[in-house]
């Protein structure tokens, strides 16, 4: 049902779609219907514009949103219509009765009473509005259309879900419940939230504005779902998400209280290739990864959109770069993340050892993975076991590798992890090696 314009060669090449009113002409062996002709596969039809009447009556505000498309500039004349409506749709009439010199106002908004059709031997279909005229432009126009566009997306009535699966992926989890969505696009669409009464301190008011963002992201984070309380439909197996590898390193950084010497600011290397993630070098305009992406052992129906990025090399080389930091302070030496300033350290960890392991696992516990470390005692016996002066990073080292760190949520355990025997392939034997040095170039490595 897609229709393209016959005026030159690049207008018959942008097809699109249009709303038809019954139907659209095609070929049915070869023949297109009364008023067309065969063009190709498709049907070559001539055209006429026409306006017809959309309502003699003022609309509801559904109907209205269903069918008048044509903006109207606010009329000089007063309301005559429905005027004390607040809600609904009000009219202002140049007679008695609604025809097509009406003007409809519904949330501050102006509508023409009219339809345009384009007619198409005995088929029809909404006249699609057009901005930039071929022969006559304007930059004004131009940015109208964009206008339009924008607000027409905004707008759409998926916007509001869209916006709210996404918006969780990156705040909550990689699996929100359809209720958890609804709940949150409808604070979106709404620009209201009501927080619950254990919500301490008060949440900050909202707008009630379509695509308020304050009240989206209350949603988000004061749902039942997000404070894993169980009143959800979400269950401990799909609550959750992994963590993206440059909000790990900026989270420790700041956590940890990372001050550069000389009060520099922080210069980190680009960690593209290293981690996967680095500021505005996104490898494309759909993110670093996709948020329907899972690796292949995920269950169906479950997304894992940040493991698009967490591969083999990128993990090791994220842990790495964190040994180093914590070893070292940042710095480039040790496959560390800092640009080389003169040094290998351009700047160090401040918080400072509270001198004994209890203390020590709780401050650390509560500022990297907010409380909900499972692996105490193994962070604690690294503490203890560490030389002198070396226990607070020691628990640094440890704490990092749990999975509380690396991810949102509670983890599961998967059960103990089973101990297979090496099979053994051949008994060793003897055998000589041939040891080749170059001392003075490169290897031929044309005759090797």
């Amino acid at each position: 049902g897609k229709v393209s314009s016959m005026l030159s060669t690049k207008t018959k090449q942008n097809k699109f779609a249009v709303s038809w009113r019954s139907g659209y002409p095609r070929q049915e062996v070869g023949v297109c219907p009364s008023g067309c002709t065969p063009s190709g596969e498709a049907c070559t039809c001539a055209a006429s514009a026409e306006t017809a009447l959309a309502f003699d009556q003022v609309p509801s505000p559904t109907e209205l949103r269903a069918r008048l498309k044509i903006i109207a500039s606010p009329p000089t004349g007063l309301c005559t219509m429905n005027c004390e409506s607040a809600t609904g749709v009000r009219a202002y009439t140049e007679g008695a009765a609604v025809d097509e010199s009406t003007i409809f106002e519904h949330e501050g908004r102006f509508f023409k009473n009219q339809e345009h059709f384009v007619r198409v031997g005995e088929f029809s279909f909404r006249n699609p509005p057009v901005f930039v005229q071929r022969d006559d432009l304007h930059a004004r126009d131009a940015l109208a259309e964009v206008e339009s566009l924008l607000d027409h997306l905004f707008y759409h009535p998926n916007t509001p879900v869209f916006i709210a699966r996404l918006l969780i992926q990156r705040f909550v989890t990689s699996n929100p419940s359809p209720r958890y969505i609804a709940d949150v696009a409808e604070a979106f669409r709404s620009g209201t939230y009501a927080a619950p009464k254990e919500a301490a301190p008060s949440p900050p008011p909202t707008s009630g504005a379509y695509g308020d963002l304050a009240a989206t992201v209350l949603a988000i984070l004061l749902h039942d779902e997000a404070r894993y309380s169980g009143k959800g439909e979400a269950s401990p197996e799909t609550i959750g998400a992994l963590r993206e590898p440059l909000l790990k390193v900026i989270h420790f950084l700041r956590a940890m209280e990372y001050v550069e010497e000389n009060g520099r600011e922080v210069a980190l290397l680009d960690l593209s290739d290293a981690i996967g993630q680095f500021p505005f070098e996104s490898p494309s305009v759909f993110n670093f990864y996709l948020p329907d992406y899972k690796p292949d052992r995920f269950a169906v129906g479950l997304a894992a959109p940040e493991f698009e990025i967490f591969t083999t090399p990128t993990a090791m080389t994220f842990l790495n770069g964190m040994m180093s930091l914590i070893q070292r302070g940042l710095g480039p030496c040790d496959n560390g993340f800092g640009m080389y300033g003169g040094s290998c350290r351009n700047g160090q960890l401040m918080l400072e050892d509270p001198g004994n392991a209890t203390e020590a696992l709780a401050e650390l516990d509560l500022l990297l993975t907010g409380g909900r470390v499972s692996s105490k005692d193994v962070i604690r016996k690294a503490y203890e076991a560490a030389a002198e002066g070396d226990g607070f990073k020691a628990a640094q080292k440890a704490i990092i590798m749990t999975p509380e760190f690396h991810t949102l949520g509670d983890p599961v355990a998967a059960g103990t992890r089973e101990q297979l025997t090496p099979e053994v392939v051949a008994e060793p034997r003897s055998y000589r090696a041939a040891v080749m040095l170059f001392f003075g170039g490169g290897a031929d490595t044309f005759n090797m």
